[in-house]
């Protein structure tokens, strides 16, 4: 039972930068793919231009800050896999601690 309860709860900060280090450029499928409008993610990719990881950790934020207590390490995780891009799965539930 501890898993459904890990995945119950929004992923930390800490998490987040952790996640933001194993998604390639294919980051606004997931961005898209969390509920994030494609102006959102185009407003996060100006304002950090200069780091493609900041621009993927600002976005995870973004979803997280937007959708409060609903931005479950599962929704993520769903989306994720919904989003089709490459993301070693292992490595995330090392992070989730899965």
């Amino acid at each position: 039972m501890a898993g459904v309860q890990t995945t119950e709860r929004p992923p930390t900060d800490k998490e987040l930068l952790l996640v933001s280090k194993h998604i390639g450029a294919d980051f606004q499928l997931l961005g898209v793919g969390l509920g994030l409008t494609n102006a959102q993610i185009e407003q996060i990719r100006m304002n950090h231009s200069f780091s493609v990881q900041t621009q993927i950790f600002q976005m995870l934020i973004a979803w997280r800050n937007k959708e409060g207590r609903q931005a479950t390490v599962k929704k993520f995780l769903e989306a994720v896999n919904d989003s089709s891009i490459d993301v070693d799965g292992e490595e995330l539930e090392r992070i989730f601690q899965l």
